[in-house]
């Protein structure tokens, strides 16, 4: 069984005490009331019978579920227990009783078979806008500098993630669930890795680079085979994201406040982690989603967007910030 509630692990850092809160709350969130409610039970049991087995299956081989429900991998089962799922919630919200999850889930109002459309939208806006700063890089940052390639390699990565989480809240499968946790922490682990090199400015240093890479890839490297040959380890999942991303997270808020004066746009990365920060608030404000679609999970990828757009703006005019100034040393040399 999956669960998606738990996915907090967010692809810029977060702040601790979210995730704190959110690691206490995570082995809850498979055992939900809604799939173990009688009334569910038993509507998912006679729906399995009259649809999917049996001499009087409604739904034979010939008639197989329609065309955008095959292609999101939806079976007959899953879709009873999604039919029953909105009846039962209907049936509450009719009554004036409180909506509850089912399986980790929210009642989401599916689209064309995808489970979570909010979220899915937000996603591909976010991989929309790292494609975007993708371009902006690759023609606003001086073909000399000594990071452009650190700085190209970001967009890559996250659109990677953006990729996965979007296709793991079109469809919550086991398989889809580690791709996203996967390329999330992955993204998350080059963040911190570019923070590192940049800050501590290792890019001079072989060895130091050398280093970094050596330690990143053993990290995911144990991080992946661990989570994939033992169960799936939900709150250490989380927690590995939060030591990882807190502390580069640390590390551009030093470095702003340092260079505040100096540096006209430090406030850029201060604005843009300190509006993560507020914007990963929503994930302990969870509620039913709105209209059926837009739950808090989801506003949390909608707020990531702007927010994307000034961190590009902030990463071009450092990068040619420190071009400018190493170019001025090398000219007075």
């Amino acid at each position: 069984m999956n669960c998606s509630n738990h996915q907090v692990i967010a692809r810029p850092p977060i702040p601790t005490l979210v995730l704190l809160v959110l690691a206490v709350t995570v082995s809850h969130v498979c055992a939900s009331a809604g799939d173990r409610d009688t009334l569910f039970i038993q509507c998912l049991s006679k729906c399995k019978r009259s649809e999917c087995t049996g001499p009087q299956s409604t739904r034979p081989s010939s008639n197989p579920l329609p065309l955008a429900l095959r292609l999101t991998i939806w079976s007959c089962p899953g879709d009873c227990a999604y039919t029953c799922m909105h009846s039962i919630t209907d049936m509450r919200a009719a009554h004036g009783e409180e909506i509850v999850q089912y399986y980790g889930k929210w009642p989401f109002i599916r689209l064309w078979g995808i489970q979570e459309p909010a979220s899915v939208a937000f996603s591909i806006g976010n991989f929309i806008v790292h494609r975007a700063g993708f371009l902006a890089v690759r023609r606003r940052i001086p073909q000399r500098y000594e990071l452009l390639g650190w700085s190209v390699a970001i967009p890559w990565f996250a659109m990677n993630a953006w990729v996965w989480s979007t296709v793991f809240h079109t469809r919550d499968k086991l398989w889809t669930e580690k791709a996203d946790y996967f390329s999330a922490i992955l993204y998350i682990l080059y963040l911190a890795c570019f923070a590192i090199v940049r800050l501590f400015h290792l890019n001079r240093n072989l060895v130091g680079v050398i280093v970094v890479a050596v330690v990143a890839g053993l990290f995911y490297t144990a991080h992946v085979t661990y989570l994939t040959v033992f169960p799936f380890d939900y709150t250490y999942n989380m927690i590995a994201g939060v030591v990882i991303g807190v502390s580069s997270n640390l590390l551009w808020v030093g470095w702003a406040v340092v260079n505040w004066r100096k540096r006209p746009y430090a406030w850029k990365i201060l604005a843009t982690t300190l509006g993560l920060s507020l914007a990963m608030a929503l994930e302990l404000l969870d509620f039913p989603p709105l209209w059926g679609t837009f739950d808090a999970h989801s506003m949390w990828h909608a707020a990531t967007i702007p927010l994307t757009v000034l961190f590009y703006r902030f990463l071009i005019d450092d990068a040619v910030y420190e071009h400018r100034l190493i170019k001025g040393k090398m000219t007075i040399r």
